[in-house]
């Protein structure tokens, strides 16, 4: 039980990393197809790096066991993240995912409204045009 109750401790604190792995990814993906492949890598070292230290310090000077890993890990991700969006020219992160939904929510009402005007426009002429048929 308490080996199952460490291993759900460690994923939930692990998966509010998740995108930041996801974003770190996108950023990745643009250096790389600008021909750019060394500076992810060196941020992935760097990452890495900084999980162990921070494992080390959660664990050995913090004693927070298995919330301590989850925590390390979660925060160079974010870190790593971070970094290669910055390298990339990406806007900070987080503030890119919030204008990215911002903006998604506006073209999805804008849609929304162009579909109703349509409609209204097709059942005018249809009620228009009703005795030619």
């Amino acid at each position: 039980a308490e080996l199952i109750d460490g291993a759900d401790l460690y994923l939930r604190i692990y998966f509010w990393g998740m995108p930041a792995v996801a974003l770190y990814n996108f950023g990745s993906g643009v250096l790389s197809a600008v021909g750019d492949t060394k500076r992810p890598l060196y941020i992935l070292l760097f990452a890495g790096l900084l999980n162990v230290l921070m494992n080390l310090f959660f664990v050995r000077v913090l004693d927070m066991n298995v919330a301590g890993v989850s925590l390390a890990t979660t925060l160079s991700q974010g870190i790593s993240e971070a970094l290669v969006n910055t390298a990339a020219g990406i806007a900070t992160s987080w503030v890119a995912v919030v204008a990215y939904n911002t903006y998604t929510n506006k073209i999805d009402k804008l849609t929304y409204a162009l579909d109703e005007v349509g409609y209204t426009i097709a059942q005018t002429y249809d009620s228009n045009h009703a005795d030619e048929a």
